[in-house]
């Protein structure tokens, strides 16, 4: 196993949290709370909860462009699904991993 201290990974395009870094906590909470607020829109908004719901929406990544990427909270860690919101539309694209 790898362990790697407090920061992000960044390639330029996109920045993977690090669940240690103060920053990433902050994201977790604002992240969390853009997507409750659009919720109020209804679907495709409303068709998932949010962490700590569970299951729910963890924020893990964004990209330069305002997307956001998250873990969906769903059965076993090892199995989460990532899900995907587009910042322009707020559609979410859901990939099972």
């Amino acid at each position: 196993a790898l362990y790697y201290g407090a920061g992000g990974f960044a390639n330029g395009e996109i920045r993977i949290f690090t669940p240690i870094d103060t920053y990433y906590l902050e994201t977790i909470k604002a992240e969390c709370n853009v997507v409750l607020a659009s919720m109020d829109l209804g679907p495709p908004h409303s068709d998932y909860s949010v962490y700590p719901d569970l299951p729910g929406l963890f924020p893990c990544g964004a990209d330069h462009n305002g997307n956001t990427i998250y873990w969906y909270t769903q059965g076993s860690p090892n199995e989460w699904p990532i899900i995907f919101r587009a910042h322009h539309d707020s559609e979410y694209t859901r990939w099972n991993m």
